[in-house]
């Protein structure tokens, strides 16, 4: 039998970098390329997340020193409402706190303390019509557990006259408009759901003594006559590390400065040479009621 042979003539021959492959020194050149690629993308992503973690930190204090000068003007700015006493006979009206100005500061740990009076809650409304003249007043009855004779007796009625109570029987109030008299009546008459306001002493003031929690220091409003054990009920707001405090005339000047949490070890602060970020702002406060 006859063998054909086959020509190989027209197949063209495979290239020499296809038949012999990479060699070693390209390889590793384009190895280093891709690794500087990496690093230079890790690079990146790693001074990506520091600066949103910064922005991060930031937001969160000025958030905290919004919430606290926020609360701090609507009390500053209502002090004195409903109380209008002068100072030398504020501590006979308010006998269970120690307050003999009405803005008091203070200071304490290294800030300033301020301590304010006024009617800064609506505790309850009339429920029957009051007379000019009248000892007693009607309350609601689920209101009556937020009066007491010691340090819940000063209220503003009507938005219009100061009374003290010397009297309780559930929901009926024995009121006294006066110092010198146990009972004297309403100047004026007032209508059924006339709020019926309570006078409140708060003092504003600085802790850092959580230096080991999850926070270095807190801004406190603590209500002098509440009785509650629990400190987060008197928190206002989280990292305020310095409260201060200046009266000038009917406006108050006040400034907090506010921090981080934890430590940025990024960052160093200027002043105090740390690792934690700190905002400051402050506000003039114009006390319409004193």
């Amino acid at each position: 039998m006859k063998r054909t042979s086959v020509h190989r003539k027209n197949i063209p021959p495979r290239p020499r970098r296809l038949r012999e492959g990479f060699t070693l020194t390209e390889v590793l050149i384009s190895s280093f390329l891709s690794l500087g690629v990496i690093a230079g993308a890790l690079t990146a992503f790693v001074q990506y997340r520091q600066i949103m973690d910064t922005q991060k930190t930031l937001s969160g204090i000025q958030q905290n020193l919004r919430i606290g000068m926020t609360t701090l003007t609507r009390d500053i700015s209502m002090a004195g409402y409903g109380l209008d006493v002068s100072d030398d006979r504020l501590r006979q009206w308010l006998t269970w706190a120690p307050i003999t100005t009405n803005p008091q500061i203070g200071s304490g740990n290294g800030s300033d303390t301020l301590t304010l009076a006024g009617a800064y809650e609506k505790a309850s409304s009339l429920t029957a019509a009051s007379q000019i003249g009248d000892t007693q007043i009607i309350v609601e009855p689920d209101a009556a557990s937020k009066f007491n004779l010691t340090n819940r007796k000063l209220i503003y009625v009507g938005e219009c006259e100061l009374a003290r109570i010397v009297g309780m029987a559930n929901n009926i109030l024995t009121i006294s408009t006066d110092l010198t008299s146990p009972t004297k009546g309403l100047k004026y008459a007032y209508p059924v759901g006339a709020a019926v306001e309570l006078i409140k002493v708060y003092t504003y003031s600085v802790d850092n003594t959580f230096q080991n929690a999850d926070f270095r220091s807190c801004l406190r409003r603590i209500d002098l006559a509440d009785t509650s054990t629990y400190w987060f009920e008197n928190v206002v707001t989280l990292g305020i590390e310095q409260l201060a405090v200046r009266q000038n005339g009917k406006s108050i000047d006040v400034a907090i400065r506010g921090s981080s949490t934890k430590t940025d070890m990024t960052h160093v602060d200027p002043e105090f040479g740390d690792h934690y970020h700190r905002i400051s702002v402050s506000n003039s406060v114009y006390m319409r009621n004193l």
